[in-house]
């Protein structure tokens, strides 16, 4: 079994490894990537945002066979540029950056059995790739687009916004579901979505994504305040209002929350009428992320639609106790590593918060419990199981129809 790996998305790189170490990775494409020590080394001269840019995420493994690579570094610089001018910032500059990453990666399409590539990411290469027998994989990091529009669309209605549709994605993106034989979703959540849509649920395989159990550690609380954390974009999508409306009429005493994360500016005002009740920080570096899951409480989480809910993981594996969404990804189990409320409830927020701000001992219990069972769900795991599911496919396809 010869897989080719496409993805500008810089975790995937865990995805490559573990295809390497198997001896199944036949090329990864990817954006901009470092092997060297001595090159990552050599980043340390930039300022240190920079270097969460060049090294964050994955893109900065050792571990990987530099021969095995094709690094389309050109196109992330692309859409820095595309970023920097105001016509094309946000939707065109991801649009046009993914279809030349899509065509670029297409020349490198060694013959392979699998093709698998990020949504959105692909189109010209699984046409290439299809034409010579591959199986093709489309990996959607989400929920199915046209479910996560519509929850953004009802909120934003909410109030008095209009928003980008992105009906150019959602139309590639549905493209690539009709063609492609597997999709590979990060959640239960969002194969549920698929289903709802209207796609064959045998088409679809569930993989949660990791976590580096060996960055995110817990470390002892430097104070007794009960603090309550976010960390993500700061958005309507994210529910982010629904945690402030229940925290400002909590009121509780010797308590913090803090919201981590750059705001969108649709959010300004909503963001502005709550100042005074909590602390921000814009950004963090993501390798000391861990000391504010550590000097928290608890993890809220209240996304409308989360395809996976990366940052619940980092703080399950900081012995966080986590609040969020039925229309969260992460696979936490109610009322043991925390609890699990629907969507836009305040009173459930405040309910849940209340409930640890009264017990220390419900919130080292469920702590214990999250760090415990997170350990399910590291990069390591991710990547057996990508490569069970790549078996299993191959055995569907070879058994006699």
């Amino acid at each position: 079994m010869k897989v080719v790996l496409c993805s500008l998305v810089p975790h995937y790189s865990h995805t490559a490894l573990a295809l390497q170490r198997t001896g199944h990775l036949k090329r990864y494409v990817t954006g901009f990537i470092l092997t060297d020590p001595t090159l990552k080394n050599f980043t340390n001269i930039f300022p240190w945002k920079i270097q969460q840019k060049l090294l964050g995420s994955g893109r900065y493994n050792k571990n990987l066979n530099s021969d095995l690579i094709t690094s389309l570094w050109y196109v992330e610089l692309f859409r820095k540029i595309l970023a920097s001018v105001p016509i094309t910032k946000g939707y065109y500059e991801k649009l046009i950056s993914n279809t030349l990453f899509s065509l670029a990666s297409s020349f490198y399409l060694d013959k392979c059995d699998i093709l698998h590539f990020v949504s959105s990411q692909g189109a010209f290469s699984l046409r290439k790739a299809k034409k010579n027998g591959a199986i093709i994989i489309v990996d959607e990091r989400g929920a199915h687009p046209t479910h996560r529009k519509k929850l953004l669309q009802e909120e934003h209605l909410r109030f008095g916004h209009s928003i980008v549709t992105e009906e150019f994605f959602e139309n590639i993106r549905n493209h690539e579901y009709e063609l492609a034989d597997f999709i590979f979703v990060p959640s239960y959540y969002a194969s549920k979505t698929f289903v709802e849509m209207g796609i064959d649920e045998n088409k679809l395989f569930a993989i949660p994504y990791g976590v580096d159990t060996n960055t995110f550690v817990q470390i002892p609380k430097a104070d007794k305040v009960f603090r309550v954390l976010y960390v993500g974009r700061i958005s309507l999508g994210k529910g982010v209002h629904y945690l402030l409306q229940a925290w400002d009429q909590l009121k509780l005493k010797n308590s913090q929350l803090v919201l981590i994360g750059m705001v969108e500016e649709t959010f300004r005002h909503i963001f502005k009428k709550f100042s005074g009740i909590f602390e921000h920080l814009p950004s963090v570096p993501h390798k000391e992320l861990y000391e504010f899951y550590s000097n928290s409480s608890v993890f809220v989480l209240p996304s409308l639609s989360e395809g996976f809910g990366l940052v619940t993981y980092e703080a399950m594996a900081c012995g966080l106790p986590v609040i969020l969404t039925k229309n969260c990804g992460a696979v936490v189990r109610d009322e043991k590593d925390g609890f699990v409320i629907p969507i836009r409830d305040v009173d459930a927020l405040k309910e849940k918060i209340f409930l640890f701000y009264e017990s220390e001992n419900l919130r080292k219990q469920m702590g214990n419990s999250a760090k415990t069972y997170v350990k399910n769900y590291t990069w390591e795991r991710y990547g057996e199981r990508v490569i069970q599911a790549y078996k299993n496919i191959l055995a569907v396809k070879e058994r006699p129809s």
